[in-house]
């Protein structure tokens, strides 16, 4: 299993647009659906549709994860349309959001009007330095680990 050290923020939309809009690097669109296949307090299985806005490709994954906060452990492979669409038939719960990637730097635009940003980093000690000033000026609270705002516990609100 793979470690997958990532700590997760709030910001509100028109900031993280300027923030997008400012950037100086090319920006990779994508439209997401993920489905909650298993869950339990320190476990997750779950698929995904990932279409790439543009070139209009389209992927599909299933994620193992375990663990929740800042180091979580990971398994992820890329599955067939058709084993997406036969476990999706058995999913839990499921949540559309559309995401943007800068920086290594990953934006989610939720339909609820959240909008949150992930950063990966390659070591705890990494995990713990401050984040950029210009990150940090549209930081509105850090959520890491925080299950409120977890996709599991938005699909379960307010799902697809």
């Amino acid at each position: 299993m793979a470690k997958e050290i990532e700590r997760k923020f709030l910001t509100r939309k028109e900031k993280a647009n300027t923030y997008l809009y400012n950037a100086f690097s090319p920006l990779n669109s994508f439209e997401i659906e993920q489905y909650y296949i298993e869950k339990t307090n320190d476990t997750e299985l779950r698929i995904r549709r990932k279409e790439d806005l543009t070139n209009s490709t389209v992927k599909y994954f299933k994620t193992f994860k375990k663990g929740h906060g800042l180091i979580r452990e990971e398994i992820e492979s890329e599955i067939s349309e058709k084993d997406f669409i036969s476990m999706k038939s058995k999913a839990i719960c499921g949540i559309k959001k559309k995401r943007i990637e800068v920086n290594g730097i990953e934006f989610d635009f939720y339909k609820n009007g959240l909008v949150t940003f992930e950063i990966e980093f390659s070591s705890v000690e990494e995990s713990k330095k401050p984040i950029d000033k210009e990150l940090l000026d549209i930081v509105e609270k850090e959520i890491t680990g925080d299950k409120e705002y977890s996709n599991f516990k938005m699909a379960s609100k307010e799902g697809i």
